[in-house]
């Protein structure tokens, strides 16, 4: 079993920093599903799809499993730098495997202070988010330039 969120483009991208801006909304989405489901993951994978309809599929196991956002999108970022190489990509996805039980408030259950602080940060956005909405709080990662 496993939890994921890929996205199609319309047109196919290059560009490291664009793919990378993409990445974060699909690591909010796994962790939303995750969390619903009462999951963490061992495994964070990354999903590409190059122009050539190829896909490229690279894994990395985690020290503890995680069901937060943060964890999954820094994870799965030093998987998609050694791919973005300038190869032109159709579709990006992040997921994580090797589930197991687990609720949102074990992640913040750790020595490691940054990762505690990190993991109720987390959850406070979700409280907001479940309160006033989706678009009420967004992490800066999450905008283009246009935006």
């Amino acid at each position: 079993k496993s939890v994921s969120a890929e996205t199609t483009f319309d047109t196919d991208i290059r560009e490291r920093a664009e793919l990378e801006r993409i990445l974060w909304p699909l690591a909010e989405k796994v962790s939303r599903r995750a969390k619903k489901e009462g999951v963490a993951g061992r495994t964070v994978v990354l999903k590409l799809k190059t122009a050539d309809f190829k896909t490229r599929t690279r894994n990395v196991s985690l020290a503890d499993p995680t069901l937060l956002a943060s964890r999954i999108y820094d994870a799965a970022l030093p998987l998609l730098a050694r791919e973005a190489t300038g190869t032109a990509f159709r579709l990006i996805g992040v997921g994580i495997t090797g589930l197991v039980e687990a609720t949102p408030e074990q992640e913040t259950e750790t020595l490691d202070v940054t990762s505690a602080a990190r993991a109720k940060a987390e959850l406070a956005v979700d409280r907001i988010r479940d309160k006033f909405g989706r678009a009420a709080v967004a992490r800066g990662i999450g905008f283009g330039e246009e935006d």
